[in-house]
């Protein structure tokens, strides 16, 4: 019979990104993830010398996972360039409502530090370029700058419903936890921004 149980450095980057998902990473503690992990304080350090260098880790498996699901929609050949973007947005948004703190862990440097050459930058960039490529490729009419003006218009634009989903509660009667508001609200970015329907 196969051993199922994961190994304790596997256990603790899970763990690691569980705690983040709920202290964030202003209040993530060695104690906390060594509790969750079900090890002590000396494994973690066994295995990772230090804190950021266990955050780095457990963002770059999260990254992973997050990466292979948007590129997914890229290679759908079922889909129009217009609808590969949308599935995109839609798990975008729907992984950042639901994983909140690694979404934020994701911006963390990049957002507040002003550091740009992180895990998630660099890839995310090269990401949106292959969907702007697309879009040109069916939005022959629209000039190319103005397609990556858009994308970054949309993506600007559900980033912020992701990271604040309750800021427009009042003004919309719903928060962008509702899945219905969020398919309308990235319906009409796209039909606004992009002229797409």
């Amino acid at each position: 019979m196969e051993n199922t149980t994961p190994a304790p450095r596997e256990k603790i980057v899970y763990a690691a990104i569980e705690c983040i998902e709920k202290y964030g990473i202003s209040r993530l503690t060695i104690r906390n993830i060594a509790k969750a992990a079900g090890v002590n304080s000396a494994a973690i350090n066994y295995y990772f010398r230090s804190k950021d260098l266990l955050i780095e880790e457990a963002v770059r498996i999260s990254l992973h996972h997050g990466f292979s699901d948007w590129e997914r929609f890229l290679n759908d050949p079922a889909l129009s360039p217009v609808e590969r973007f949308r599935g995109f947005l839609m798990d975008f948004f729907e992984g950042g409502m639901r994983f909140p703190g690694m979404t934020r862990a994701y911006l963390f440097e990049s957002a507040m530090q002003e550091h740009y050459g992180s895990l998630f930058v660099p890839r995310f960039n090269a990401l949106l370029d292959r969907f702007a490529e697309e879009l040109s490729e069916s939005c022959g009419d629209m000039p190319k700058e103005k397609i990556r003006f858009s994308v970054v218009q949309i993506l600007s634009a559900v980033t912020f419903a992701i990271l604040s989903p309750g800021f427009f509660n009042e003004f919309l009667g719903r928060g962008f936890t509702d899945e219905t508001l969020r398919k309308k609200y990235v319906d009409h970015l796209l039909a606004t921004v992009l002229h797409a329907s």
